[in-house]
């Protein structure tokens, strides 16, 4: 159709403007299709990867190609509008009305008035030109509309499209500024009406296909897990931010362990919480165990995938069946850490504090050192505390007086000091009670408000005061008392000897002064009795024959007087007699009443008095006789051939008795376990060397007026391999080697032949392990195949409290 003919027809201008209209509308809604309706503020729309729109022409007007959905293609979220965008704005409104079109033409193609016909009629041919005219001047009209309203869309769409690129730049890098390190300064809100939530990383979903591009790091990267470990442990006030800093430190290998290397990967908590436990009590664990060292001899499954309530492998003591290592109650909850004689080193661990269960800790013979952590202080679930020989240092906290529950503390022959709080006399349930071998001053004060004790081992310390400071009689569960070596004065008390259930009593090496109680009754249970080296004086009451059940008894070191009473000769079950260095007895033989002691093992009546000769019966019935020391004394005659029919005699001792004579028997030679023989400062003369090449055991010690150079004079022992000769002199005829009247040099002498009390140190209690001996017995995954027990609680200790016993045998324990 002719386009100048339409001009003429209204129908067919309502035709064309319609039409074009609906091109202008219809590049509108191209344009708007990238961004949202018109007129409407959206949140942010996924703009789809589209080809860009088909070129627009109307008879030869401008166009509008696809550079407004080419600059914000992409799978990415923008604003729809800009902020200046006023929502009541519509670029078609600029338009003209097709009222106002039709009256344009109506105008221009009105008839003629006759003013007009007669001008025309003068000016022949104008018809044509007007009709011309008329026809261009429409022509524009619509082409004007046409191309204002190209012009409209165009610039509207590439409004949009510039907008829509800052936007995209603006939240790219927004994106690229979250991933990195934090700042001081907060980053700014992107534009979007909402912050996005993070989703878990176990909730992350995959991304969807489309679309394909990826510019550089995506704003949704999640943390790694072992940055989301570590976090959670800090925002949970279990680790601090520090100690992750380095990645030697144990907090950080245990959480890289538990996040990353750890086969049973426990999943994260949301929180503290139940489901929490299994999670927190792995990571304690693991802190424990890269905290340790890595030498310890027995693994007990550490850092495998399993529970850590299999971390233990079954041991068995006094018939009670238990687990050593780590235990669990039936809720898989931690009740149970055993890791004794392990060769663990290092400091405690905060992190045990969180093992809220815990009520039996015992990682005693280690090396441990530092001080408690005051963390431990939330382990009011305690019962049992065993770190005894370790090198724990500070003072006794005094949150331990907060443990209620506690029936067994172990802290003995470590480096502690001060004195004990007062907070602990709370320890109302305690039995146990073991500080031994530390530098821990004050008072006994405490004790007396601890009715249930049992067992007290204050030995080698720097306690003083009087030791009847406590009502003694009011600790009637008492079975042993250790005071030995600290700084006590007073008298004996009286009612230790009236409990019912004492049957160990150090207290040697103090300064106790007095005399003993002479009413000491035949009821007493007794088996250990050591009063060595105090001030007692006056006789030894003959009520001592009362005490039936001794097997060790020290009265050494005192200023005793008066005859050694025979009723000594009831006390028929004692291995260990011990008179020695108390030179105000009264003078006078070895005692024949000794010879119905025929389980003693030890005896020792050194500076005694003792005179005349060694009787020859005296070592019938004494097969079992390990140690006889009979120096210092004015004993006369030779040595009895008896003394060869001694089968386990070690340590044999006569010197300094200038009266004895004689050769030396030749039956010395049956002493297969001869380790020690004084027999300097004596008469004695004889051939030695036959002791010197023997076999199996070689003599350790051995001392003689002897010659180095083997005289055999009359007056000279020879003896090439005695350790200390009196016979040889220099030059300026001093002896040659050691002073054999030095008291010095023997007195570094005297610990090779003393033997030691050994006792069970902390004494086991089978109702420790109630709960976890159920477990033990349901268990034999990992039963120990090698019987190797590691020292459960009880240990077998060698400490001097005179010269000793062994009272109940350490062996029992499967530690040395």
């Amino acid at each position: 159709m002719d386009f100048d003919d339409n001009l003429t027809s209204p129908s067919a201008v309502d035709d064309e403007y319609s039409r074009a209209m609906d091109k202008l509308n219809a590049t509108l809604e191209r344009a708007s299709s990238t961004r949202g309706s018109f007129g409407s503020r959206v949140g942010p729309v996924n703009v789809p990867s589209a080809p860009p729109p088909q070129d627009i022409y109307y008879n030869g007007g401008a166009s509008c190609n696809g550079s407004v959905s080419s600059s914000i293609r992409g799978d990415q979220s923008v604003p729809f509008v800009p902020d200046d965008y006023d929502a009541e704005y519509d670029p078609r409104d600029q338009l003209p009305s097709i009222e106002e079109v039709r009256t344009s033409i109506a105008v221009e193609t009105a008839p003629l008035s006759g003013r007009q016909r007669r001008v025309g009629g003068r000016r022949h041919g104008a018809k044509e030109e007007i009709e011309s005219r008329r026809s261009s001047r429409n022509r524009w009209m619509i082409a004007f509309v046409v191309l204002v309203a190209s012009l409209i869309g165009i610039i509207i769409g590439l409004a949009i499209g510039f907008r829509g690129g800052e936007e995209y730049e603006h939240l790219k890098e927004e994106a690229e500024a979250n991933l990195s390190p934090p700042t001081s300064e907060p980053l700014p809100n992107p534009p979007a009406p909402s912050t996005p939530t993070r989703i878990p990383a176990q909730k992350q979903k995959e991304p969807t296909s489309e679309p394909t591009v990826k510019p550089g790091p995506s704003p949704t990267d999640e943390p790694s897990r072992l940055e989301e470990v570590q976090q959670w442990l800090i925002d949970e006030e279990i680790a601090l931010p520090t100690d992750f800093d380095d990645e030697s430190s144990s907090q950080y290998k245990a959480s890289k362990w538990i996040a990353d290397d750890d086969k049973a990967r426990i999943p994260l908590p949301q929180n503290i919480g139940e489901n929490s436990v299994e999670f927190l009590e792995r990571y304690v664990m693991g802190v424990f165990h890269y905290a340790f060292g890595s030498r310890w001899d027995k693994k007990f499954l550490f850092s495998t995938p399993t529970s850590v309530c299999n971390w233990n492998y079954k041991t068995q003591v006094d018939e009670t069946e238990f687990l050593l290592g780590v235990a669990c109650n039936r809720d898989d909850s931690i009740v149970s850490i055993h890791i004794p004689s392990n060769n663990l080193k290092g400091s405690l661990i905060r992190e045990l504090g969180f093992l809220s269960s815990l009520s039996y800790l015992a990682l005693n013979h280690n090396a441990l050192s530092g001080s408690l952590p005051t963390q431990l202080e939330e382990l009011t679930a305690l019962t049992y505390l065993a770190l005894h020989y370790n090198q724990i240092t500070g003072t006794l906290p005094q949150f331990i007086g907060n443990f209620e529950n506690l029936r067994v503390l172990g802290l003995g022959e470590n480096k502690l000091e001060g004195s004990i709080p007062t907070q602990w006399n709370s320890l109302t349930n305690l039995k146990t009670f073991g500080l031994d071998d530390n530098s821990i001053e004050g008072d006994l004060s405490v004790l007396g408000s601890l009715k249930k004790l049992e067992r007290v081992y204050f030995g080698n310390n720097k306690f003083d005061g009087s030791v009847n400071i406590v009502n003694w009689g009011e600790l009637t569960q008492l079975q042993e008392l250790d005071l030995v070596e600290n700084n006590l004065n007073g008298t004996v008390p009286a009612s230790l000897f009236d409990l019912p259930h004492l049957q160990v009593l150090s207290l040697g090496k103090n300064w106790l002064a007095g005399e003993l109680p002479s009413n000491i009754p035949s009821s007493s249970p007794l088996k250990y009795l050591s009063l060595h080296q105090n001030s007692i004086e006056n006789a030894i009451p003959t009520s001592m024959g009362n005490l039936v059940n001794l097997t060790h008894l020290d009265l050494s070191g005192n200023s005793f007087t008066g005859a050694i009473t025979h009723q000594f000769g009831t006390l028929v079950n004692l291995n260990y007699l011990f008179l020695s260095n108390n030179p105000g007895l009264k003078r006078g033989g070895i005692p024949q009443f000794l010879s119905k002691l025929t389980k003693l093992k030890d005896l020792s009546l050194a500076e005694t008095r003792r005179v005349a000769a060694i009787p020859e019966t005296l070592f019938e019935n004494l097969k079992d006789l390990t140690l006889l020391d009979l120096s210092n004394n004015e004993l006369s005659g030779p040595i009895p051939s008896q003394l060869g029919d001694l089968p386990e005699l070690s340590y044999l001792l006569v010197h300094r008795n200038p009266d004895l004579d004689g050769e030396v028997p030749t039956s010395v030679q049956n002493l297969g376990e001869l380790a020690i023989l004084m027999i300097d400062q004596t008469g004695i003369k004889g051939n030695l060397n036959i002791l010197c090449d023997r076999y199996p055991r070689k003599i350790e010690v051995m001392g003689a007026d002897c010659s180095f150079q083997n005289d055999t004079s009359s007056d000279i022992v020879a003896c090439s391999c005695c350790q200390v000769c009196c016979g040889d002199l220099d030059d300026d005829l001093q002896p040659i080697g050691a002073n054999c009247h030095d008291e010095i040099y023997f007195g570094q002498l005297d610990p090779m032949w003393e033997n030691s009390y050994a006792r069970k140190e902390y004494q086991f209690d089978g109702e420790m392990f109630e709960d976890v001996e159920l477990l033990a017995d349901e268990s034999g995954e990992n039963e120990d195949d090698e019987g190797d027990n590691l020292g459960a609680t009880p240990i077998g200790k060698n400490d001097t409290l005179g010269a000793g016993e062994d009272f109940g045998d350490p062996d029992d324990l499967g530690v040395p």
